[in-house]
């Protein structure tokens, strides 16, 4: 897992030796509907995803995306401040994953 700059790139074993590869970045909410081209050319789209926004990133963390196959999906991520969710903040304790969800 990699992160900085509102930008992560992560790669998750699989049972099978096989792995995920994941990408995220803080992109306009219309970034789909404008890339719907791009998103129909998965090749390009990983090129221009790198050039565009991990050009800066080591060409070993680069290449879980670029020398990957199968399929891609897109999904929105939404997050929240702390004030938003309404919760109080407690010294020393951190909620991540499912525990994080607000509903």
């Amino acid at each position: 897992m990699s992160m900085g700059n509102r930008r992560v790139m992560t790669a998750m074993r699989l049972g099978d030796a096989s792995y995920y590869t994941f990408a995220g970045l803080s992109l306009p909410e219309s970034w789909k509907r404008d890339n719907a081209d791009l998103l129909k050319d998965p090749p390009r789209l990983k090129r221009e995803l790198v050039a565009k926004h991990f050009a800066d990133w080591p060409k070993a963390t680069t290449d879980l995306m670029t020398k990957s196959d199968g399929e891609i999906y897109t999904w929105p991520l939404h997050g929240i401040s702390a004030e938003e969710a309404g919760w109080e903040t407690v010294p020393g304790v951190t909620l991540i994953g499912d525990a994080a969800h607000t509903w």
